[in-house]
């Protein structure tokens, strides 16, 4: 009789306590205004700003921007949606929100604002000190091999056997050109990177290089941050924490600022490895790419990113090498979702047709079933588009057009949701223009050309629009001569000559502007 009572009475406690524990489970974090420190000396945090989530009780962060929501009846462990807002505020680590939103994490969330418009605004700046500084390192380098040409084959002309050389320069040249071509591909995912980093957690030489180098200063960055032997003070504090965490005498405390050092290295040489990368500077950004893995082989952002140079550069095995490290590791989902879509991508540069659309198709499953969880999330359902458009091209390119139709015809449902919760955004306004080129491209090679003709004008009006907002813009000037050039086309074959003329006018009209410029 006493064990029953007994076992009762456990029971109901256990029962209680998960009660207890589940009703007390919920989320904290800190608000702040991003690089607030950084430019004013002193971290600016965000008062007032409502704070909620599904089965939560709304909140406002205080005094010092913190928050704490309490989820009743929901288990630890459940992601949840939150949702953070403040008049003329918005979110800039959206996507770190996203994923850390879980029902009863221990770490509080630090979550950073700015001035609504005011990132799109800084990727928007920040992507054109990109394409300014790879540019300047192109024509430069692109100057030196056309000088060695002219003289090669002038040698030539005097009977100096130099052919071979010349082949070798003349390579060298079209690889240049095709790694420029990469490297402006590649600008506005590098702003973003970096408009997204909060300096105020940053070291003081970081934050100060990176500023440098995102205002178009790449050379004097570059500097900055080589005055520092990274290499050497990576080694040392390496040394400080391997000792320390086998031998009691050293102190806890210079074992993590040894570990906290390391990883400020590390970012730093990533920074480094990037900075070179503008300058076409292959050897050295690849120096520091690997001393960056080497000590941290599980930031699998940084192997990403190594990967993707190596890409870049043309290194396909070395490249898969490392995305392979990716696939296969224990890591955040989206992350695997991007390796196999860059995957896909080598496959395709390098002609296995075979493997590409499967690479591709594993990226999109990943995406879908993070997106079927979290169907409001922006960076799944722009990764979704991104799928997509990629399953579309590799199979227009095999020549199957109904099935990349179906692809391109998702592409642009994604983008259109998109642009329709983004419509200030300069980037997916771009990728809907896109969607409609893609489309009008498919209709085009089936024959309709009345649809084609549809989804070309769709595209156009949205390139107007993107080039009377950045006229500055080449890459939005080029896409609208180019869409200009598809509706001359498809006039031109519906044999409405007159029409065909005007916008074969328009769009010769801005090929001489981007060339004069």
């Amino acid at each position: 009789m006493l064990i029953r009572i007994f076992t009762s009475a456990l029971l109901c406690f256990a029962i209680g306590s998960l009660l207890f524990a589940q009703q007390d489970a919920g989320i904290s974090g800190v608000v702040s205004i991003q690089n607030s420190k950084y430019k004013t000396g002193a971290r600016q945090y965000v008062a007032g700003a409502s704070v909620s989530a599904s089965q939560a009780i709304p909140t406002t962060t205080g005094p010092k921007g913190s928050f704490a929501l309490v989820f009743a009846d929901v288990p630890v462990g459940t992601p949840t949606r939150l949702i953070v807002k403040k008049d003329g505020l918005e979110i800039v680590n959206k996507r770190e929100v996203a994923e850390a939103a879980v029902v009863g994490r221990t770490k509080p969330l630090n979550i950073y604002m700015c001035p609504a418009g005011e990132l799109d605004t800084r990727i928007a700046e920040y992507h054109g000190f990109s394409v300014e500084a790879y540019t300047k390192a192109f024509k430069e380098k692109e100057a030196v091999l056309n000088t060695r040409i002219d003289q090669l084959k002038n040698d030539i002309k005097q009977g100096k056997k130099k052919e071979v050389e010349l082949e070798k320069v003349q390579n060298a040249h079209t690889e240049l050109e095709e790694q420029y071509k990469k490297a402006l591909e590649d600008a506005n995912a590098l702003a973003e990177r970096f408009a997204l980093i909060n300096l105020d957690d940053e070291s003081e030489l970081y934050a100060t290089a990176l500023d440098t180098f995102l205002h178009g200063h790449v050379p004097e960055a570059i500097a900055l941050l080589e005055s520092v032997d990274l290499g050497k003070r990576l080694a040392s504090n390496a040394a400080i924490v391997e000792k320390g965490e086998k031998i009691i005498t050293e102190t806890k405390e210079k074992v993590e600022l040894g570990k906290d050092q390391i990883a400020k290295d590390i970012r730093a040489s990533m920074l480094l490895a990037h900075m070179y990368k503008t300058q076409f500077e292959f050897g050295k950004a690849e120096q520091y790419f690997k001393l960056a893995i080497q000590y941290d082989s599980t930031n699998f952002e940084n192997l990403y990113d190594y990967a993707k140079f190596l890409e870049n550069i043309n290194h396909y095995d070395k490249a898969l090498i490392w995305l392979k490290k990716v696939t296969t590791a224990t890591t955040e989902a989206w992350r695997i979702g991007n390796a196999y879509g860059l995957m896909g991508q080598v496959y395709e540069e390098t002609g296995d047709f075979t493997r590409a659309p499967l690479a591709y198709a594993q990226s999109n499953t990943i995406y879908d079933s993070l997106f079927q969880q979290q169907p409001t999330n922006d960076f799944y359902k722009g990764n979704m588009a991104i799928s997509y458009e990629k399953l579309g091209a590799i199979y227009q390119a095999l020549g199957k057009f109904d099935t990349a139709l179906v692809f391109f015809g998702k592409y642009n449902q994604f983008n259109e949701e998109l642009n329709r919760d983004n419509p200030k955004s300069e980037e997916i306004k771009n990728d809907l223009a896109i969607s409609y080129e893609k489309l009008g491209g498919i209709y085009q090679a089936l024959g309709k050309l009345d649809t084609a003709l549809f989804f070309f004008g769709k595209r156009s009006k949205l390139g107007e629009e993107l080039y009377r907002d950045n006229s500055k813009s080449e890459t939005l000037k080029n896409g609208l001569a180019i869409s200009y050039e598809r509706l001359g086309a498809i006039y031109q074959a519906l044999g409405k000559l007159d029409t065909a003329l005007f916008f074969f006018g328009k769009r010769s009209k801005l090929g001489e502007e981007l060339y004069r410029d």
